[in-house]
């Protein structure tokens, strides 16, 4: 507001004071650079701000474990995304590189940038064999445990057991059994998830489209080979119909393996 009544004072100015049209045309040019910058200043704002949702009470430190660079970006990026602006502490640990599936290296640093696409930092990523995940379970258990470990998560998100993909079951039962001690489990809707995921938990993401989007997006080496369950009007309509079943407008869903809710409580 104060931008604009600078901009009308300068346009108007030459009229006011009687400037000699050298200073009118000083003016006039001045009027049209600030001009500019605010436009220029408002546009970058609507493009790269983030909802600030309100912030929790008590922040929390949140675990999500994923079996392959973009898998929670795909089904949780939304909720990741709201708890970092909520202020709780988000970590990501990803269990393959996804080499059979695409460029490992490249994939790789997609995990990396798609994490910092919705504001989680510190993000892990292993190099178990891609759609062989099952077969380092143990390996894969004891790396989970380190993590859980590490961060003493007050809860843990992962994939369901209700899902086709074999690595991504794999690393729900590893997850389960890294986790048997701690009291707030969580899984995530995946684009393979069968019939039989039944949510009973969701969050609102309504105001997160934008910026999960802008996350799926990071992983082009995917979106090239077409991919549909990666494309907008998918996710939009998975979105929708999950948050049509809690009366809003958007929303991501997730089973319950079991949740403590005084130590998991995210609000």
């Amino acid at each position: 507001m104060a931008g604009s009544v600078a901009i009308i004072v300068l346009a108007l100015s030459p009229w006011m004071f009687h400037l000699s049209e050298r200073w009118c045309t000083v003016v006039a040019v001045a009027a049209i650079t600030m001009s500019s910058i605010l436009l220029l200043g408002g546009l970058f704002t609507v493009i790269t701000c983030r909802i600030r949702a309100e912030a929790a009470p008590v922040p929390k430190r949140v675990l999500t474990v994923g079996a392959h660079p973009d898998d929670l970006e795909l089904a949780c990026g939304g909720t990741l995304a709201k708890l970092v602006d909520m202020g709780h502490d988000v970590h990501a640990l990803v269990l393959s590189r996804g080499g059979v599936g695409g460029a490992a290296a490249v994939r790789c640093a997609e995990a990396r940038d798609g994490a910092r696409r919705l504001g989680v930092g510190d993000v892990l990523v292993h190099d178990f064999p891609d759609t062989h995940l099952a077969l380092t379970s143990r390996e894969m258990t004891l790396a989970i445990e380190n993590h859980i470990r590490s961060i003493d998560p007050h809860l843990i998100i992962t994939h369901s057991a209700h899902d086709y993909h074999q690595d991504h079951l794999a690393v729900h039962q590893a997850v389960l059994r890294a986790a048997r001690r701690h009291h707030s489990i969580l899984c995530f809707e995946s684009p393979s998830v069968t019939s039989e995921f039944k949510p009973t938990v969701f969050f609102d993401v309504t105001d997160y489209m934008v910026v999960k989007q802008h996350a799926v997006q990071a992983h082009q080496d995917q979106l090239r080979g077409k991919r549909t369950y990666m494309q907008q009007q998918h996710l939009e309509g998975m979105a929708m119909f999950r948050g049509g079943q809690v009366r809003r407008e958007r929303a991501e869903a997730f089973e319950v393996v079991r949740l403590l809710a005084d130590q998991a409580g995210l609000v």
